[in-house]
């Protein structure tokens, strides 16, 4: 039974990304915040990852299924989070988190921000 749940001739990339990107994205998470001891960095990586997932959320929500790129950033998020927990650091994370998705996600919404391909991205 092991060697059938460790089979690599059964993985489908193409069907299944969004499961493969979750785990890789919560492991990766968990690195980042067990690896760096500089709160500094911590708290500037959950206030990026707050910036892009309220961008993800703005610009995909419109278009596409959300679920998977949420899945994904908040599978990041818990990394990041568990991480600050074990180094006792977790009671600033959910508030800058929500701090700069709110800040992120107003100034996309008044299209202060905007993307590249926009035709009146310099205004």
């Amino acid at each position: 039974m092991l060697n059938k749940l460790l089979d690599i001739n059964d993985l489908d990339i193409y069907n299944n990304w969004g499961e493969y990107f979750i785990y890789l994205a919560g492991i990766v998470g968990l690195m980042i915040s067990l690896v760096h001891f500089n709160l500094l960095f911590n708290l500037v990586s959950i206030s990026i990852l707050g910036f892009v997932a309220a961008r993800i959320y703005f610009f995909k929500s419109k278009e596409v299924p959300i679920l998977p790129f949420s899945l994904m950033l908040f599978s990041l998020f818990m990394g990041l989070f568990v991480g600050s927990m074990l180094r006792g650091t977790f009671f600033l994370i959910i508030p800058l988190f929500l701090i700069s998705f709110y800040w992120s996600y107003c100034l996309h919404n008044k299209n202060i921000l905007g993307i590249f391909k926009s035709k009146d991205f310099i205004k």
